[in-house]
């Protein structure tokens, strides 16, 4: 029996921006678009994308643990703090399911938590949700879902994070329009560098840090790498 996994790909996403801090030579900066049109919105710690699978090999019993082991671990009062503990005093969060290459929704929309009333409220909702999808497995399209999602985000961060459970391997990869049958074909047109993140994670399923050893780079690089492919597949979608 496979063991559910999970892998958090942390700073930004697919059509989330990167860009350079004002006047400084140092490492590209996460943005959204709210960020990027200085819009009025409140800030927090950190903007967080739990996405979970519900793809057919997420037996029953699977779907109740991630459930309920979400809804638990929000409810415990060490959590709380720990989410509650940065300069801001809160975070931006939200929730999605994903299963085949076009099945995601955001079962819990972008929430602002600052309090652990609020926490447990969120709590609550986890642990009352139902199951949206049942069908194939589509990793790479449920990170492209994610990383748009967080562009949407209205708060403003400097630390963004996609939590996602997998339960088997991507067998409903990425398509760009006529680019091809698999995730490889549509990666062809992208940097080396960002095809090879990309391959390693959204195919073969690797963490930032595994990436980062197997290609010989750092993980920051890792994380500009896969932020700036994302957002050139999305762009590509687009126009298709």
């Amino acid at each position: 029996m496979r063991a559910l996994t999970r892998r958090a790909v942390v700073g930004g996403g697919g059509a989330a921006g990167v860009m350079k801090a004002f006047g400084a030579d140092g490492p590209p900066r996460f943005t959204t678009k709210a960020m990027r049109q200085n819009a009025s919105v409140r800030d927090v710690d950190t903007l967080l994308v739990l996405a979970t699978d519900v793809s057919n090999s997420v037996i029953k019993e699977r779907w109740e643990v991630q459930r309920n082991g979400y809804a638990a671990a929000f409810a415990n009062e060490d959590v709380q703090k720990a989410l509650l503990s940065g300069a801001r005093g809160a975070i931006g969060l939200c929730l999605v399911q994903w299963s085949s290459y076009d099945q995601q929704e955001h079962v819990v929309p972008w929430t602002y938590l600052d309090s652990r009333e609020m926490i447990g409220v969120f709590s609550l909702l986890l642990k009352g949700m139902e199951r949206q999808f049942s069908s194939n497995t589509g990793i790479g399209a449920a990170l492209r879902y994610c990383a748009n999602y967080l562009d949407e985000a209205p708060y403003r961060a400097e630390r963004a994070v996609i939590d996602i459970s997998g339960d088997g391997h991507d067998n409903q990869p990425i398509v760009i329009g006529d680019a091809g049958p698999d995730i490889a074909h549509s990666l062809d047109p992208l940097p080396a560098r960002q095809r090879e993140v990309l391959q390693s994670i959204a195919l073969d399923g690797a963490s930032v840090a595994e990436a980062a050893a197997r290609l010989g780079i750092s993980e920051g690089a890792v994380r500009v790498a896969l932020h700036r492919g994302l957002a050139a597949l999305a762009k590509r979608s687009e126009k298709s």
